[in-house]
């Protein structure tokens, strides 16, 4: 006791003490010794999405997630990526959709998605006016592989075609109307954008 005061002597426990970024020796009334900031080995990855790295010092232990770069495509349609803090890697597959008419020609953008192995898609299939598809959606599982799938539009149409106060004519092989001057039979005929009979 001095001055009518009891006197503290502090006595700091041996293990260490730690927060979100220093660990410390603690006295039991709560004051702090030798606090420095946390020593962090490497990241290592978890398996799960995640990766986490120890203090040297202290053992805390902080858990994040990945931070991947951006996607490396080797052209095959097969795509790998890296994180930037540890060692884990990705591997994923294009999918691919392709719309075409019957000759082959293009009918819409093509569909693409970067799957992981494993991914159930469902792609529901444009409309295409004056065509019908062969098929109304494109299902399936991602395995170990790119997918490419082709989606074929025939024509439900052909020939002369009245829509409302307008005369239409349609390739007998898309479908799609016939856009600027053409000759049909001897005779030549304007059509607009739309494909309707202006002169």
């Amino acid at each position: 006791v001095k001055d009518g005061q009891e006197v503290h002597y502090h006595e700091f426990g041996s293990d260490w003490k730690y927060g979100d970024s220093t660990h410390w020796h603690e006295c039991a009334c709560g004051e702090k010794a030798d606090e420095e900031y946390h020593t962090f080995g490497d990241w290592t990855d978890n398996g799960d999405g995640t990766h986490a790295r120890t203090c040297a010092v202290c053992n805390k232990t902080e858990t994040e997630d990945h931070t991947y770069s951006d996607w490396d495509d080797d052209g095959t349609g097969v795509l790998t990526r890296s994180c930037t803090d540890c060692e884990s890697t990705e591997t994923a597959y294009l999918l691919t959709v392709k719309y075409v008419y019957s000759d082959g020609s293009t009918a819409a953008e093509s569909y693409t998605r970067i799957c992981l192995s494993g991914y159930e898609y469902s792609v529901t299939t444009p409309s295409l006016k004056w065509s019908t598809p062969d098929v109304a959606s494109v299902e399936g599982e991602i395995g170990t592989s790119p997918v490419t799938v082709t989606v074929t539009f025939a024509p439900n149409t052909t020939g002369w075609q009245s829509e409302g106060e307008y005369i239409l004519h349609y390739d007998a092989i898309t479908g799609i109307p016939y856009i600027g001057g053409h000759e049909i039979n001897g005779k030549n005929y304007t059509f607009d954008s739309d494909g309707h009979l202006t002169g």
